[in-house]
């Protein structure tokens, strides 16, 4: 049986493959038009389900999740205020 992390592990994975594929169709396609729109929509929602599920995988003791998740929590705000705003 897996835990609830490594399912949450799974998912964020899962998530960033989509985002990946999602931003790579977004440079491609040509701007303005639907499709980029679209893709540019998906991407949005995408990059906020990669936040939340980072989050709820980075519950790890205090020094390490610091160490390994303090910087990546800067980031992942700006990302959240740039896909809101």
């Amino acid at each position: 049986m897996l835990s609830s992390r490594a399912v949450t592990a799974m998912a964020h994975v899962a998530v960033e493959s989509i985002a990946l594929a999602s931003g790579a169709a977004g440079l491609v396609l040509s701007k303005g038009r639907v499709g980029h729109r679209f893709v540019g929509r998906i991407y949005a929602v995408v990059i906020l389900l990669i936040n939340f599920t980072a989050l709820s995988i980075c519950h790890l003791p205090l020094n390490l999740a610091l160490f390994l998740c303090g910087p990546w929590r800067v980031s992942a705000r700006l990302s959240e205020a740039g896909v809101l705003s």
